[in-house]
């Protein structure tokens, strides 16, 4: 699942992969993920996994991705979106997204919401089983919050501020600003960090899809400022064929 592991891909076997089997964004609540493996040096394929419980569909999914697959984080549904047909499965479903957010305190006291694609503190099932099976007490260290929130150790939001992952790997890690101004080269695998100031004021309810080009959540959320326009655009297009 390292991203030097899948350096050979390129992201249209990527997108054609996900695409062919439709997928989309959804709240951790989903019990639908999809995951991508590779069959050979030019070809890859993909699968959806339902399950009645979203941990069981996640290790279903890692153990078909196997250590050279991935399973697909928000940006990787929605660009499978954009190049996917309107007939497709993607566009009716809702799925899992390998994606979460942390929102937590840096060493300086700045409050900030970090965004990780592709596996973060909660990349493998146990760590989401540990807090889905914790005490519920309001003094309890792990499970959820009142807004079912999963806690997290000062411990874990070092590890990950700092790019470092629970299975030992390490990510790249961009603040907003400049991955507002575009990466080259932008890994599958990556978190950004967000002022939770700024997050805040993201817009809410119905919006104009050109409004919602310019969300700073909107943004981190689908890999860049190019790639939630062509999925905004896309997007549109539907809705107004509906």
């Amino acid at each position: 699942m390292n991203h030097g592991e899948i350096t050979e891909l390129t992201r249209r076997q990527m997108i054609q992969a996900l695409a062919s089997v439709g997928m989309a964004a959804s709240p951790l609540i989903s019990p639908l993920a999809a995951a991508a493996k590779i069959v050979n040096s030019s070809k890859m394929v993909a699968a959806i996994f339902f399950e009645s419980y979203a941990t069981i569909a996640l290790r279903r999914a890692l153990r078909y991705a196997g250590d050279d697959g991935f399973v697909a984080s928000m940006p990787q549904l929605l660009h499978a979106r954009v190049n996917a047909n309107y007939d497709n499965i993607i566009w009716n479903t809702w799925f899992t997204a390998n994606s979460e957010e942390d929102v937590l305190t840096t060493p300086q006291g700045n409050h900030v919401v970090v965004t990780v694609h592709g596996g973060g503190i909660f990349a493998k099932p146990a760590r989401f089983e540990r807090s889905l099976r914790a005490d519920l007490s309001r003094y309890n260290s792990e499970g959820l919050t009142g807004q079912y929130a999963a806690r997290i150790t000062e411990h874990e939001a070092r590890a990950v501020l700092e790019g470092r992952r629970p299975a030992g790997s390490e990510i790249a890690v961009y603040q907003f600003d400049e991955f507002m101004r575009g990466i080259a080269d932008l890994p599958m695998r990556y978190a950004v960090v967000l002022d939770f100031e700024v997050a805040k004021k993201g817009k809410r309810g119905y919006e104009s899809f050109e409004v919602l080009k310019d969300d700073p959540n909107m943004i981190v959320r689908a890999g860049g400022v190019e790639p939630l326009a062509a999925y905004l655009d896309r997007h549109e297009t539907v809705t107004t064929r509906n």
